[in-house]
């Protein structure tokens, strides 16, 4: 017969160790950060202007470049 103790949930070990879990939280504070920098794009002027800024960067995926525009609109494309 086998015998299950009720609190073995509370005795789990972390699938993730401290460095990880820094990491994750990390990247979540940027992933909202991104979908906060996003709303200022529901204006047709300013999703105008991002589009301009995305097609100046041909090279690019067109996510990227809106990541860099994020990150500061004034950058240009150099050779």
């Amino acid at each position: 017969m086998m015998v299950v103790d009720p609190n073995a949930h509370k005795q789990q070990v972390s699938l993730f160790n401290e460095r990880e879990n820094k990491d994750r939280k990390h990247e979540l504070c940027a992933l909202d950060e991104m979908f906060v920098s996003s709303r200022r794009y529901r204006s047709s002027r300013e999703y105008l202007e991002l589009l301009k800024f995305i097609s100046r960067f041909r090279k690019y995926a067109p996510f990227n470049c809106a990541l860099l525009h994020f990150q500061n609109p004034a950058i240009i494309p150099c050779a």
